[in-house]
This record gives structure tokens, sequence and C-alpha cells, in this order.
């Protein structure tokens, strides 16, 4: 149907809908209801899904709050984490801010934003310990599922010192062990093959809502992070977290590495 005849049989205006349809700005509870009502969709699982969505795309992220050295270019990252159901991550060679102590973490804010002063440090530093928080069940939302698979590097690479490098992989230990968090953890090893997943930083993220497309997003050393969307790229994703979690030790013994590791190298 033309866009000029919606307009005329919804009262909508023509421009409203074409930045609906090119997926520009974000659409108010009354636009959308009037086309709830067109399409016949009032009381249908699909009307009210809509109208949660426009309710909730006019809400202000809590990420919105930081200023925008806080954020490191994340912004589009913590919007998909923050609404996600499960969240699988593949890491090298760094551990992932979820699970990051607040010394680790400053110590990489440091590293890698030099030109950062010490209160910059501390607000991303509390943006990411913000973060964080989704592990934990709140009366709105249930705990994050978070299913990690990190390269044996990230146990190896030490930031800042021991004593940090220590503290950091006790809380591994201790997230690993916390009944209220949903949290697996497995340590790809070094003599694990090579496989073609395992090449850089990236998370899949799957959501409750089915009509919430899971997406898979991927890092690069500039902070930019690219979104596919496509539904076989993100299937093959997804069978690719699989096939590293096969490939990667089963908890009991990534634990165990971690403790051999903290004995070892950082005692």
């Amino acid at each position: 149907m033309p866009l000029e005849e919606l307009s005329r049989r919804t009262d909508v205006s023509t421009s409203t809908l074409s930045r609906l349809e090119n997926a520009q700005g974000s659409a108010n509870t009354l636009t959308i209801r009037a086309l709830v009502d067109f399409y016949k969709l009032e009381g249908t699982e699909l009307g009210k899904r809509l109208l949660r969505w426009a309710k909730d795309g006019r809400k202000q992220g809590w990420w919105q709050q930081y200023p925008d050295a806080a954020i490191e270019n994340t912004s589009l990252y913590v919007a998909y984490e923050s609404q996600a159901a499960v969240a699988k991550l593949f890491v090298i060679p760094f551990l992932p801010v979820l699970l990051q102590t607040a010394e680790y973490s400053q110590a990489l804010a440091k590293a890698w934003h030099p030109q950062y002063s010490d209160e910059e440090v501390e607000r991303l530093v509390e943006f990411r310990r913000r973060r964080q928080q989704i592990l934990d069940a709140t009366e709105d939302r249930p705990a994050l599922d978070l299913r990690v698979i990190m390269h044996e590097t990230c146990l190896l690479q030490i930031v800042d010192s021991p004593q940090v490098m220590h503290s950091q992989l006790q809380k591994l230990l201790d997230v690993m062990d916390d009944t209220n968090k949903k949290v697996t953890l497995q340590v790809l090893p070094l003599s694990s093959r090579p496989h073609t997943a395992s090449r850089c930083v990236w998370s899949h993220f799957e959501y409750e809502d089915e009509l919430d497309g899971d997406i898979t997003l991927i890092e690069t050393h500039v902070g930019f992070i690219t979104p596919l969307e496509g539904s076989e790229e993100v299937r093959r994703s997804a069978e690719q977290f699989e096939e590293l979690s096969k490939l990667a030790m089963p908890e009991a013994e990534s634990a165990d590495l971690i403790r051999t590791t903290m004995k070892e190298r950082y005692s």
C-alpha cells in the first residue's frame, strides 16, 4: 500500500510513516496504536509487542547518562546486552567486562586510553561495574545467562601486576561458584586446534521474545562493533560457539586450570 494511502486511512503523516519505513528515529505509542488498529492487530501478541516496543523505545537507557568518554563507543553493544536473556562471549586475550575486577578494569582503561584523566578513568570503571549488575536478578528481570569461552591467553596475559591477576582469577572462581548467578565459564586451551571463530572477540545475544531476533556483534581494536543480523550469519555464529564449547575444557577442568595458574604464576 502506498504511504499516501496509508497516511489517509490512519491519519499518520507520510513523513512519519517514511521515517518508520526507513528505521529513522523512534515511534510514539499513538502512531503505533493507529497502525495496530488499522492492521487489526489489537489484542494479538504481535500488537501487544509492537506497543511495548514503542513504549520502551521512548525510555532512556541507563548508559546514556554517562559521557561519551566513559562508554568507549559501546552504547550500541550495551543496548543489546541489557535486553538479552542469554549472552555467549568468546574473548581473547583479555577477560570480558562483565567478569572484571575494578583493578583489572582500571589497568586496562589506563593502558587503552592514556589520554584520559583520572576522573575519566574512574567514570569508565564505574560504567563497567554498572554493566555487571545484569548478572544479578532483580524484580524486573532474571539474571543474564552468561556463557563465556575464554582463550587460555586470558589467564596468561598480565594486566598491571601479579597481584591484580591473582585477584582477577579469584573473582572468576567466585562467580563460577555463585549459585545466584547464571555464569558458565570455559577455557579454550593453547593445545586446542585452530578454529576460525577464535580469531577475534565476539558476542552472540539471544532474547526471550522470538520476534527480537538473535544478534552477533564483533569488536575490533578501535572499539567499533559490527552487528550481524542476517539469519544465516547469526545461525552460523551460534553453531560456531557450540563448536568452540566442545573444543574448550569443561567447567570443572577450567576451574582447576584457573587455580593452577593462580598458584604457579600469581602467588
